[in-house]
C-alpha cells in the first residue's frame, strides 16, 4: 500500500507524467481507452482534454512511451500533443 501511495504522489508533481492507450487495441465492447495524466485516468480523449484545461497554461507534461511504436501510436501522440499545445501546455517525450 505504501508503494502504490508514493506512486501517486510522485505523479502529482511536474513535470506530470502522461500515459496513452494502446492504439493497437480496437475500441469496442469491453474496451476502457485510458488517458492517464498525473494521477488522474481519463476514459475519452474529450475527458482528457477536460482534464488538461483544468491545469494552468504553461504547465509541463512528460509523455512516457509504453507502448510498441507504429503508425496509429505515432499518430496518437500527435493528436494528443495538439491538445495540449492548444490548451497552452507543454507535452514533451520522455527520454529513456
Amino acid at each position: 500500500m505504501c508503494t502504490r501511495l508514493k506512486d501517486v504522489a510522485r505523479s502529482a508533481i511536474p513535470p506530470y507524467p502522461v500515459i496513452l492507450p494502446d492504439a493497437a487495441v480496437p475500441l469496442g465492447i469491453g474496451f476502457r481507452q485510458s488517458y492517464n495524466v498525473a494521477q488522474y485516468a481519463a476514459m475519452s480523449r474529450d475527458l482528457l482534454e477536460a482534464k488538461v484545461s483544468q491545469y494552468p497554461r504553461g504547465t509541463k507534461f512528460v509523455l512516457s512511451s509504453v507502448w510498441p511504436v507504429t503508425e496509429d501510436q505515432r499518430k496518437l501522440e500527435d493528436e494528443v500533443q495538439a491538445i495540449f499545445y492548444k490548451n497552452g501546455m507543454s507535452l514533451e517525450k520522455a527520454t529513456n
